[in-house]
């Protein structure tokens, strides 16, 4: 977009054609029904931009001439025309900056020429974003590496296709715990073992019924002790 420019008292006219916005089939009959001068600052300082506006000159079926005046030195503005063509809304801009009128040097001193002062576009702060609207992903691997901060990050990829993208992820060594769990399937030659230490072991055993044949008894009497006495109860004694 071409960027116009006037002097603080310079008035200037612009006409703006609407007629490669609207469909070719409409462009016969139709024509402007109504209108709206919007006038705002691009780059600089004026509380009061709309006071730029001066008059609408013309109104040709698909066209309009819109004459502004006055300004801040140094300012860019952007004037906006609304208009409403066949019951649809269409709009079209204008960019202008406004320089500051010429001195009025006397004849008597010494004249310098030099470029008159242009508005300049301001660099000011940048925020972007992105989206993945659509295409294709094939073996897509994400790449983050974690440092010692917290960062919050996102992309957006808005439109074409990815081929052999590769990410990786490092992650420090850190505590992991873990659980497995059969969910389904077959479980073929299932061997479990139990292993159980020596322990003492006390036990007894009681005959509930039966015959028994062939029982020896034995009984052994261990040695006595015998003291014994003798008496001549007769006889003759030679």
């Amino acid at each position: 977009m071409a960027l116009h420019t006037k002097t603080v008292t310079e008035r200037i006219l612009f006409t703006l054609n609407f007629a490669d916005v609207i469909p070719a089939e409409a462009a016969v009959t139709a024509f402007i029904a109504s209108y709206l001068v919007r006038i705002e600052v691009f780059t600089g300082i004026d509380p009061n931009p709309q006071d730029m506006f001066w008059a609408i000159q013309d109104v040709d079926e698909l066209s309009i001439s819109v004459q502004v005046q006055g300004g801040l030195p140094g300012v860019i503005y952007t004037i906006y025309v609304d208009v409403i063509i066949s019951g649809e809304p269409y709009t079209k801009e204008v960019k202008i900056g406004v320089l500051p009128d010429a001195a009025l040097i006397p004849q008597t001193y010494a004249v310098w020429v030099t470029s008159r002062p242009y508005p300049i576009f301001v660099l000011e702060g940048l925020e972007g974003s992105s989206q993945v609207i659509d295409g294709l992903l094939r073996q897509l691997l994400f790449d983050y590496f974690m440092g010692p901060e917290g960062i919050d990050g996102s992309s957006q990829v808005i439109a074409g296709e990815l081929r052999d993208l590769l990410r990786s992820t490092i992650v420090p060594p850190e505590g992991i715990d873990g659980s497995s769990q059969v969910i389904d399937g077959l479980l073929r030659t299932l061997l479990f073992s139990t292993t159980v230490p020596p322990e003492g072991i006390d036990g007894f055993s009681l005959v509930t019924s039966g015959i028994i044949k062939n029982t020896l008894l034995t009984t052994i009497v261990p040695p006595e002790g015998i003291d014994g006495s003798s008496q001549v109860i007769g006889g003759t004694l030679t």
